[in-house]
């Protein structure tokens, strides 16, 4: 009796155990595979909208004219790319023109070198790895793809690619080496689908650089300020302000305790002689004491540069030089510099310390801008880019 109750019960076992093996090869294949088949999914990456090529390039002209804050240069730039982040650090001057619809820049400069290049091999040494990298640090990478020593125009063209976001970029570097041992370099940079308009860009902004001769030869790191409406330029240290004033008014940029400059204009007013202008520096300084007046031509105005001293009720002494030009209609352009604490004749004391130095070359940088090229009124500078 017992056999065969342990038989049964062994029977019964087997039976379980079987059909617990069945369930476990048939439930996998009966799961649901949505889960694993989702986690082996590729994660899509957003590619960046690259704006088409314009498709006639002729409609782009560069009528914009911008006058660099150092008053070194100008350059020519069209409808759509706009100046941002002017520079001068004293051996370079730059403005850049963005487009961000466009996602164009065009870029600018001259460089003073203290020791030019010799030749174009010495130019394209400039450019290593190092230069080139802090030239494109905004970029999230970049390579030299060509170089080309240009004997004819006697320049450095380099070619790149930049990524910046997923997006690939070209660009083109022309250093040009002139006689005077300056370099004039434009840079470009377009999305990798319009080469054409990079090329284009890039000969229709080396052609609109044009230094301005008026300042050639002055210090490079001075700032410039300048009026369309005024008729008027000029250059000053980089360490003098414009303290107050602007186009169409009165104007004071002042030095840092020793010089300062004022600007204005005088309607109705001409000085004919020595006389007049002496006259004239009277009734605007009655206590100054005249000491030299002499004649001047600037930029095709003409007239008179005086120099005088008087003393503040302190006892300080204070020299001076008031430039009087002649402009159209009638209307005195008068530039006034005058230096603290120094009893000089500003227009024949040979110069000693930096401020009587400085004071003296900033009359002389007072000027016209008659038939110049300078930006329209609506475009006159305010304070220079430091």
């Amino acid at each position: 009796m017992d056999t065969r109750r342990r038989q049964r019960t062994y029977a019964i076992f087997a039976i379980v155990m079987a059909g617990l093996m069945g369930l476990t090869a048939i439930l996998p294949a009966l799961a649901p595979q949505t889960a694993s088949q989702q986690a082996i999914q590729p994660t899509a990456t957003p590619q960046p909208t690259v704006p088409p090529p314009p498709a006639d390039l002729s409609a782009i002209t560069f009528d914009n004219v911008y006058l660099h804050p150092s008053a070194l240069y100008m350059v020519n730039y069209p409808d759509g790319w706009e100046p941002t982040r002017p520079s001068n650090n004293g051996t370079q001057v730059q403005v850049n023109f963005e487009n961000n619809t466009a996602l164009s820049i065009i870029e600018t400069y001259i460089e003073f070198p203290a020791e030019p290049p010799a030749n174009l091999q010495d130019l394209s040494a400039r450019y290593d790895e190092n230069t080139l990298q802090r030239g494109w640090s905004r970029y999230n990478s970049w390579k030299e793809v060509d170089r080309t020593l240009d004997t004819e125009q006697n320049a450095v063209v380099i070619d790149f690619e930049l990524m910046l976001r997923s997006q690939t970029y070209l660009a083109r570097h022309v250093a040009k080496l002139t006689g005077d041992g300056k370099i004039y370099v434009t840079r470009v940079v377009t999305p990798s689908n319009a080469r054409a308009l990079l090329l284009d860009l890039l000969a229709k902004a080396e052609a609109s650089i044009t230094p301005v001769a008026l300042y050639e030869g002055t210090p490079v790191q001075w700032n410039g300020y300048y009026s369309a409406q005024d008729n008027m330029v000029v250059r000053y240290p980089n360490n003098w302000v414009l303290r107050d004033g602007g186009p169409g008014e009165p104007v004071t940029i002042e030095g840092s305790g020793q010089g300062v400059l004022h600007l204005e204009s005088v309607a109705g007013t001409v000085i004919a002689d020595e006389d007049a202008a002496r006259e004239f520096v009277a009734a605007m300084r009655p206590d100054a004491e005249i000491r030299t007046v002499e004649a001047v031509e600037r930029n095709g105005g003409s007239g008179f540069a005086v120099s005088y001293a008087y003393r503040t009720l302190e006892g300080e002494p204070q020299s001076a030089v008031a430039v009087l030009l002649n402009d159209a209609g009638d209307t005195l352009r008068v530039a006034t510099v005058r230096v603290h604490n120094y009893d000089v004749d500003l227009l024949t004391t040979e110069p000693t310390v930096a401020a009587v130095t400085d004071a003296a070359q900033v009359a002389r940088m007072f000027n016209l801008t008659t038939g110049l090229g300078f930006p329209p009124a609506d475009e006159d500078s305010a304070e220079a880019a430091g």
